[in-house]
């Protein structure tokens, strides 16, 4: 599915640096995380930075690894849905000058704005339907093995 969501463009002029991070880096890595989102967590654009960031912001914590975050919160549609309603919906705390709160609140007026939440809740229910038509098929198929069986 061809996604119509459009890219976070983050607001560089009310990001403030901090001792850790610049401006240039917050805006950066939330942008990515809002297009490795439209490209459905497309593993290929699961970088170190992206893992780092969300990692040590985003209220996130590691996970073990790159690859244990990954398997949480991107793997199928429905935790990919789990992610971004995690995101629309937490709270935000902290000084900007301390903390990445300003960048996160514009990726989570991203999250609830642009469209993103319809299109993979949308995908969501369609591979849960799909799991349910292959679980009767299967279901059924047994069920003609049994009958076949007892004649």
């Amino acid at each position: 599915m061809k996604s119509n969501v459009k890219p976070l463009k983050v607001d560089r002029t009310v990001l403030v640096a901090t001792q850790w991070s610049t401006v240039e880096e917050k805006a950066k890595a939330t942008e990515e995380l809002s297009k490795f989102l439209i490209a459905r967590a497309d593993p290929k654009k699961w970088t170190p930075r992206l893992y780092k960031a969300l990692e040590q912001h985003f209220s996130h914590i590691a996970h073990y690894n790159q690859a244990g975050f990954y398997g949480v919160w991107f793997e199928s549609a429905a935790k990919r849905l789990e992610f971004a309603k995690y995101h629309a919906e937490r709270s935000i705390y902290g000084d900007p000058a301390w903390t990445w709160s300003d960048v996160e609140r514009q990726f989570q007026k991203w999250v609830r704005e642009s469209g993103i939440l319809d299109e993979l809740q949308f995908e969501a229910t369609e591979a849960e339907l799909a799991a349910i038509e292959q679980a009767e098929a299967a279901l059924a198929e047994r069920r003609l093995q049994l009958l076949g069986t007892h004649k």
